[in-house]
């Protein structure tokens, strides 16, 4: 019974560590505003967390920023953690560690390590949980982190509870509860309460547990935090299962099941399920028992949680044993006790485990002594051997230096000329692009000119004199007049399509929105416009093309991705602009060469704007995302 409530207090201390052991460090503005994004959209929709991590991942290789590419990796890991694929997580969190040791940073190394053990844990392989937690707890410890000691060690000693480890785990849950003290963080205080509750209920000591419970009751009361209610209710029904007090059992039983709820986690769930029934049980409400017990078995089958299944097997072993139903007992026993000698086997490995490390680091310690004996003593031979060298070495060393040195002013002599070669010719292409893209748009508003002075004028002047003979009553005339009317309407769209009046009147973010309400009212497919920070001071030319990529990946979501709904963003940051269209239709692969005239423009006006563009497309959609700067001093 108190495996369910051991379980619980490790996902609750563990809760928000990972984020917060990582800190705040310098990255450039688009890839914190990736990593902020991709935070957010943890809670929300887990594909769209990952993509911002791939995103972050590229951004932070293209820049050379080690941390940036080692943090990537870590929060995908997270990410499949949430969703408990926990393969996945470990991938990615074995991925992240080599990025943090090419740095040294303990912070990260910690948090792979700790983040590694909770895997193991949730998956009841303790002694590789113990050992990644130890290794984790070393690097905090370097760094003096507090706050991630605390809950490191309460989590810690939540897995030597989990394997009869007592000792261990009082322990390590009084260092939590001392640190948590120093820095008064009542939550981190309130955990430690709870654990060393619940060893002591193991221990049979009931009253310091109810000490210690009290203690517990009065910091719930005080911090509304739905985990500590949650952890509270759970601690309630067990002590008062443990004192045969089933009447105070029932009421806390009912409150951890709403709160678990409310969560919606599986684990929680399959607690929460288990104690309901256990006071139901000990009331002698059999049937309603066993609806409880067995939704318990169900969520804790669905995250294939050892520690969850035994107590739901032995739940139902006694249910179906008052029942008198025997065959149905013994088989719920036999599953607990596989289970259960399972999880014991297991512990007995890791104790085992242990000595040997022990007993082998006894044995390597007289080694290293010997060998420190003889080192000494050859160390002395070498020390005469490297004076006599050392002389030679360095006039080898002096005259190496000195043509290195030769040939890296006269490589970066040559780099310079190169890059200056390079600046000529991409201010050509600049100049070249810019000459095309006016070009076109000076053709497009001559042709809008024409369209809407000479043939619409034209229309309107024979609809003028056609309109005089219906008082004739000529049914073909008076079609006539629709057909010129419905043309009027086609050239005035043509000539708005080629130069968009609301760019002349308005702002970008205005142009775009005005764009896709007018696709809104003639398309099937649904277009969100939305935009973030104020999108001001910027030339003509910038919006004009801002506004054609807009029209090109709209255009070409609906006619060739057959989307059903497309989100069109801009946001300004600073003196950065960055435009997004996702769609959830067909996409394509990105790898494939089979760009068409509309992305071949869209590529050209990003290169014209010195800006980058990032796709990303599967069967769930496509996603655009073009970044730049506004020019200065540009000529509208």
């Amino acid at each position: 019974m108190r495996r369910f409530l051991n379980c619980i207090v490790m996902l609750l201390f563990g809760s928000g560590f990972i984020h917060e052991v990582m800190g705040q460090h310098e990255h450039s503005e688009a890839l914190q505003r990736l990593f902020d994004e991709g935070l957010y959209w943890e809670t929300q929709n887990s594909d769209s967390a990952l993509s911002r991590y791939r995103s972050a991942f590229v951004l932070a290789e293209s820049l050379e920023d080690t941390l940036g590419m080692g943090r990537a990796w870590l929060y995908q890991g997270m990410v499949w953690s949430d969703v408990l694929h926990y393969d996945s997580a470990n991938f990615f969190y074995q991925q992240a560690l080599p990025f943090f040791d090419a740095i040294a940073y303990k912070k990260g190394i910690a948090s792979v390590y700790i983040n590694s053990g909770n895997l193991s844990q949730y998956q009841g392989n303790y002694g590789k949980a113990v050992d990644d937690y130890l290794l984790g707890i070393s690097f905090l410890e370097d760094i003096q982190d507090l706050k991630s000691l605390a809950t490191s060690y309460g989590n810690l000693a939540n897995i030597f509870n989990d394997i009869y480890q007592l000792d261990q785990a009082k322990f390590y849950f009084n260092k939590a509860l001392e640190i948590s003290k120093v820095l008064g963080d009542s939550l981190d205080m309130a955990f430690a309460f709870q654990g060393i509750s619940s060893v002591l209920l193991r221990d049979q000591q009931l009253g310091l547990a109810e000490i210690y419970l009290d203690s517990l009751t009065e910091l719930a009361h005080h911090l509304n935090f739905p985990f500590l209610d949650l952890q509270h209710a759970f601690a309630q029904v067990e002590l008062a299962l443990e004192k045969k007090e089933f009447d105070k059992a029932s009421a806390p039983a009912k409150v951890s099941l709403q709160k678990a709820i409310e969560l919606g986690n599986p684990y929680y769930l399959s607690a929460a399920h288990y104690f309901v029934g256990k006071v139901h049980l000990e009331e002698g409400r059999l049937d309603a028992a066993a609806t409880q017990l067995n939704l318990a078995e169900q969520y804790a089958r669905d995250v294939q949680a050892k520690e969850y299944l035994i107590s739901a097997y032995k739940g139902l072993f006694e249910l179906y044993k008052k029942k008198g139903q025997f065959a149905e007992a013994l088989s719920y026993l036999e599953a607990y006790e596989l289970y259960y000698d399972s999880m014991m086997n297991q512990n007995q490995r890791w104790k085992v485990n242990e000595l040997e490390r022990k007993f082998a680091s006894e044995v390597k310690d007289k080694e290293l002594l010997q060998n420190r004996v003889s080192l000494d003593q050859a160390n002395f031979q070498l020390l005469k051997k490297k004076n006599q060298n050392q002389l030679l070495t360095f006039l080898v060393l002096g005259f190496f230096l000195t043509a290195m040195l030769l040939w890296y002013l006269l490589r970066l002599r040559q780099k310079k000329k190169n890059q200056e070669i390079l600046n000529l010719k991409r201010e050509h292409q600049i100049k070249t692009l810019e000459s095309l893209i006016k070009g076109e748009e000076k053709e497009r508003l001559r042709i809008s000119k024409e369209l809407h002075d000479g043939v619409n004028g034209d229309l309107s002047a024979v609809k003028f004199m056609l309109t005089g003979l219906l008082e004739k009553n000529n049914r073909i005339l008076q079609e006539a007049v629709l057909m010129i009317d419905k043309s009027c309407e086609q050239v005035r769209a043509l000539s708005h399509n080629l130069v968009p009046p609301s760019l002349e009147k308005f702002s970008l973010v205005e142009a775009i929105q005005d764009y896709c309400r007018k696709m809104n009212e003639v398309q099937e497919a649904e277009i969100i416009f939305q935009h973030i920070g104020a999108c001001d001071a910027l030339s003509k030319n910038t919006e004009l093309n801002l506004l054609r990529i807009a029209q090109e990946l709209v255009n070409n979501a609906i006619k060739h991705a057959q989307a059903k709904e497309i989100t069109v963003q801009i946001s300004c940051y600073g003196n950065q602009i960055q435009l997004t269209v996702e769609d959830d239709g067909i996409g394509f692969d990105p790898s494939i060469d089979h760009e068409g005239i509309g992305l071949q423009n869209i590529r050209s006006r990003v290169d014209y704007l010195e800006g980058t563009l990032d796709i990303h497309s599967d069967e769930k959609g496509s996603s655009f995302v073009i970044e730049c700067q506004p020019k200065e001093n540009e000529d509208d």
